[in-house]
């Protein structure tokens, strides 16, 4: 299983702490922007960045080559956020009798809650835009990383092998993330937390049943 990758860039890379801290507030500035305007296409500029940061346009050209790589590198720094907390919770420390399905589940309820807005811009018409777009910005295998992670903690269940357990995770993954979208980012169904946790946690379990030990 491969550890989430440092947040690239296509320009200057911050190698001093006066360096991270603008490139993070470059990024917490465009973060801001989007989820004002809730733009789909770009409703702002480099400019309107550095104004809320405090330093000049030309600075926001030295660490992204454009608003798009800037947008990308955003997106990239929420999904790495996302990938990092689910790993947490699926990871299963000595000890820790607590249900591995319903701690992940929590977690990922958690992170969209408190995401929403983002994750919405990000898996929706947002992330065919910035595709379309010419940057040399790296991008992000969200779910590619997700389903490796589930398919880790799922130590407990009998798998033919890897491969198996490889479709099983992302069976799993995408059961709780698009019934977690359905509630929380698309506002499809009105539920509590709660009753979301249950129903999903019910659901992964039903689906892991064939493959518990013996």
């Amino acid at each position: 299983m491969e550890d989430v990758p440092s947040l690239p860039t296509t320009r200057a890379a911050p190698r001093q702490s006066r360096s991270r801290i603008t490139q993070q507030s470059l990024l917490d500035a465009a973060e801001i922007l989007l989820q004002r305007s809730k733009a789909q296409g770009l409703g702002f500029g480099m400019a309107d960045v550095a104004e809320i940061t405090g330093v000049s346009e030309a600075t926001g050209y030295r660490y992204f080559e454009n608003v798009e790589a800037l947008l990308t590198a955003v997106g990239v720094r929420h999904f790495q956020t996302v990938n990092r907390e689910i790993r947490e919770a699926s990871q299963v420390a000595d000890g820790d009798n607590r249900d591995p399905v319903r701690r992940t589940v929590e977690a990922n309820v958690r992170i969209h809650r408190r995401h929403a807005d983002l994750h919405r811009l990000f898996t929706g018409e947002m992330s065919t835009h910035l595709a379309s777009m010419r940057t040399s910005q790296p991008r992000f295998d969200y779910e590619g990383s997700a389903y490796a992670h589930v398919a880790a903690s799922l130590t407990t269940y009998d798998f033919r092998d890897d491969e198996e357990r490889l479709r099983v995770a992302r069976l799993v993954f995408d059961l709780c993330e698009s019934t977690t979208h359905s509630v929380i980012v698309d506002h499809m169904v009105d539920m509590t937390d709660e009753e979301l946790i249950d129903q999903i946690t019910t659901a992964i379990h039903a689906v892991l049943h064939p493959y518990q030990s013996a």
